[in-house]
C-alpha cells in the first residue's frame, strides 16, 4: 500500500505545481499560439488583396484619366446614359490591365459596337504598360504578408512563403467582385460590365494566386 501510494503522490504531484496548481501544458500552449498566428496571418494577407486592388486602380485613375475622358466611346456611353462615368470607366481600364474585356450587349444603341473592347490591349500609345500594374501591386502584397509570415514563424518554408503570398486572394476576390457590380452600367435594358467570368477567374482568382505566390517566393529569396 505505502509503495502503491507513493507512486501515486509521485504521478499526481509531477502533473501539478507544489500539489496545487496545474503545470501549464506546453503542446497545448503552442498549438495556441500556432492557431492565432495563422488568424492574423490570414487577416493580414485579405487586408492586404483588398489594399492591393484599391492601389491599382488608383495608379490605373492617376495614369490613365485624361485618356479615358478624352476617348470618343467615352462620350458616346456618356451621351447614351446622361451621367459621368468616370468611376465605372477606370474600373473597367483596371479590369482591361488584367486582359479582362468590357463586354458590350448586340442590342440597342450598342448593336454597331465591338462585343468585348479592351482599351488596354488595343492602345496604341503607352496604355499596354498598365498591364504591369496588376502584377505589380499584386507582387507587392504577397511579398509584404509573406515577409511578416517569415518573421512570425520560425523555419517558414519556400512552400509556407508561396501559399501565405497567395492568401492576398482572398481580399483580391472580394474587391474585384464589389467593384464590377459598382463598374456595371444599365442603359435600357442593355447592360455595360466587365465580363462577369474573365474577371471572377482572371483577375480575381489567378492573377492574385499567381503573383501573390511570386511575391512570397520573393521574400524566400530574399530573406
Amino acid at each position: 500500500m505505502g509503495a502503491r501510494d507513493g507512486d501515486s503522490w509521485e504521478k499526481g504531484d509531477s502533473q501539478t505545481n507544489g500539489g496545487n496548481q496545474p503545470v501549464p501544458d506546453s503542446n497545448a500552449s503552442k498549438y495556441g499560439e500556432r492557431a492565432e498566428n495563422r488568424y492574423q496571418g490570414l487577416l493580414e494577407a485579405t487586408l492586404a488583396g483588398a489594399l492591393a486592388w484599391v492601389l491599382g486602380v488608383f495608379i490605373t485613375f492617376v495614369t490613365a484619366r485624361s485618356t479615358i475622358r478624352n476617348d470618343l466611346r467615352t462620350e458616346i456611353i456618356e451621351s447614351v446614359t446622361g451621367d459621368s462615368l468616370t468611376t465605372e470607366l477606370v474600373i473597367w481600364t483596371y479590369f482591361n490591365a488584367h486582359t479582362v474585356p468590357t463586354a458590350f450587349p448586340q442590342e440597342g444603341v450598342f448593336r454597331l459596337a465591338q462585343a468585348n473592347q479592351n482599351v488596354v490591349l488595343e492602345g496604341t500609345d503607352w496604355e499596354p504598360m498598365l498591364l504591369i500594374v496588376p502584377p505589380i501591386v499584386l507582387a507587392l502584397a504577397g511579398f509584404v504578408v509573406a515577409r511578416r509570415e517569415a518573421r512570425r514563424v520560425d523555419a517558414a518554408t519556400l512552400g509556407d512563403l508561396i501559399a501565405t503570398g497567395g492568401v492576398v486572394t482572398v481580399g483580391y476576390l472580394v474587391v474585384t467582385i464589389t467593384a464590377m457590380t459598382v463598374g456595371t452600367v444599365t442603359v435600357g435594358d442593355a447592360i455595360v460590365r466587365p465580363d462577369p467570368t474573365e474577371a471572377v477567374v482572371r483577375a480575381g482568382l489567378v492573377y492574385p494566386l499567381l503573383f501573390g505566390g511570386i511575391g512570397g517566393a520573393l521574400t524566400w529569396l530574399l530573406e
